[in-house]
């Protein structure tokens, strides 16, 4: 049963609590029950029996306070007056901001408190003292002392000398506290001990914010130690690079009927990815990415079958994910370079290139009251090699395809604002994409209308998962993180308009992988001459 207020009484200034109620002083009962639920403590016969919230101080000298959950009645003998009695699954509650400074119970002559009796301090600080009783020194056993801050256990202060029961915070291990829910106990542990703005975002994150829950703390904790995974670094550096390369695969194309003598040409790309899965530490990533970018390039030579080429892109990025406890942004900027060529015959042509992309990444993520903060660079290194074969088919044809591309995938050593270290492994990835591809030529007017459809998939292999380690004042863990799906779908449809030495092009594509989904709009130009 939950709590009642029938069983609350009060008899010529004796307190008594009886089963399954709660006593309020100095608030209202409902918040009470608001302080109750952040206990984490429930009712019932093997849990909590009865409970008293002390909101401001009380005065037994000529009363007593009785919190006994086996009561059902009055008691049929006279308390003394200056009497506390706690007994079996009872639960004290007090507010820790007001018993900084005031006793929680005073006018104390007698106390009896049972070994399973519990008291709870809420909004309890690391390092501060509480006062519970004046006039003795008896009381809970610190194990039975709780708050709302996971990490911290409490020191009995209580002697004879100065005849009161009074307790103490401290911070206890973040890894033993947690165990195998975090992945960076250790370094957690070496915030505790520096103390300064680390410490503080420890204790934050393991405060009850809004009432949070262990698995939400935890969450605290493992966000800020991901926050570049979670910010998309080093996966949102393989996709823009996967833009750019695209773009110069597609210009390509046999299925263009480009003669690629001295073009240059432009394209712009606009794409959203879904990411809902990419594994870190057993758990998933979760976030939205938009890109939009731009890709220009010329052929520059030609000579026979063969052309040399090359091309710039830059590419803007915005990250947004969530996790239980955390929001991350990454506002990204990507600038690439790269040269390319092909040799191109009456019915096949063999593409490649080698491309190169550095991304710039500027980090907040909000958890626990705390903007962490962190800037990132991270470059992409790619060598492509893709060749296709024209098969007529009516009035169109078919190009089937297959090609395969080197990536080296890398990010710099960075801190976030709380001092915290990240150094990631350097990854090696290989691509091997394969599909197929139907244009067809239509005249009207002076216009040629060119309608293209693709069907592919892209198998990843290599280093698609990697190592981060985190580190803070000598104190370090690593734990592994995915950058890709092992291999995703791609489906593209593409209507190019060409007139005299001039081509537009616009066009769509989606992306699918077990965890990364894509969607890709484009639109491009192609001047001849």
């Amino acid at each position: 049963s939950g709590l009642a207020v029938k069983n609350i009484t009060t008899v010529d200034g004796k307190y008594i609590v009886g089963r399954n109620s709660v006593l309020s002083l100095g608030a209202d009962l409902a918040t009470a029950e608001s302080v109750f639920a952040k206990t984490e403590q429930t009712w019932g016969e093997n849990d909590v029996s009865a409970a008293a919230y002390i909101a401001s101080t009380i005065n037994v000298t000529n009363g007593s306070l009785i919190v006994d959950g086996s009561r059902v009645d009055y008691p049929t003998t006279a308390v003394a007056n200056g009497s506390v009695n706690f007994a079996d699954k009872s639960l004290l509650m007090v507010d820790g901001e007001k018993t900084k400074t005031t006793v929680a119970i005073t006018g104390v002559t007698d106390t009896a408190v049972a070994d399973s009796s519990k008291l709870y301090i809420d909004n309890a600080k690391n390092g501060e003292t509480y006062k519970i009783i004046a006039g003795s020194e008896n009381g809970w056993k610190k194990e039975n002392v709780i708050s709302n801050n996971k990490l911290l256990k409490f020191n009995i202060e209580n002697s004879a000398t100065h005849d009161a029961y009074d307790v103490t915070a401290y911070s206890d291990s973040v890894k033993e506290a947690y165990g195998s829910a975090i992945f960076a106990g250790d370094v957690y542990d070496a915030a505790i001990l520096a103390g300064g703005v680390a410490a503080e975002f420890v204790n934050s994150a393991s405060d009850d914010h809004n009432n949070a829950d262990d698995a939400t703390k935890a969450s605290a904790l493992n966000s800020a130690a991901a926050m570049g995974e979670l910010a998309g670094v080093e996966h949102g550096t393989y996709a823009a690079s996967n833009l750019f390369t695209d773009a110069i695969s597609e210009h390509m194309s046999l299925t263009n009927e480009k003669e690629h003598d001295s073009d240059i040409w432009a394209k712009y790309i606009h794409s959203k990815e879904n990411i809902d899965g990419l594994a870190v530490v057993g758990a998933d990533s979760k976030y939205d990415v938009n890109y939009n970018g731009i890709v220009v390039g010329a052929d520059l030579y030609k000579n026979g079958k063969a052309t040399i080429g090359a091309a710039l892109s830059y590419v803007d990025g915005s990250v947004k994910g969530n996790t239980l406890a955390a929001r991350t942004e990454n506002d990204a900027t990507y600038y690439g370079a790269s040269i390319y060529g092909g040799i191109q015959n009456e019915d096949s042509s063999v593409i490649g290139d080698i491309s190169y992309l550095h991304g710039k990444n500027d980090i907040t993520q909000r958890n626990s009251g705390t903007a962490l903060t962190a800037d990132a660079k991270s470059d992409a290194f790619s060598i492509g090699v893709r060749a296709e074969k024209t098969l007529k088919a009516g009035v169109g044809k078919f190009v089937p395809y297959a090609g395969i591309r080197y990536m080296h995938l890398g990010t710099g050593n960075y801190n976030n604002s709380i001092g915290m270290s990240y150094d990631g492994d350097d990854m090696n990835l290989w691509l091997l994409p394969v599909g197929v591809k139907y244009s067809a030529d239509v005249k009207a007017g002076g216009w040629t209308i060119r309608p293209i459809a693709e069907v592919g998939y892209v198998w990843n292999m290599g280093d698609r998962d990697a190592t981060q380690t985190v580190s803070l004042n000598g104190a370090s863990n690593g734990f592994g993180y995915d950058v890709a799906d092992n291999g995703s779908y791609i489906g593209r449809f593409v209507v190019e308009a060409e007139k005299a030495n001039v081509t537009y092009g616009l066009g769509y594509e989606y992306q699918k992988g077990d965890s990364v989904k894509a969607n890709k709009w484009m639109a491009n130009v192609n001047w001849s001459f």
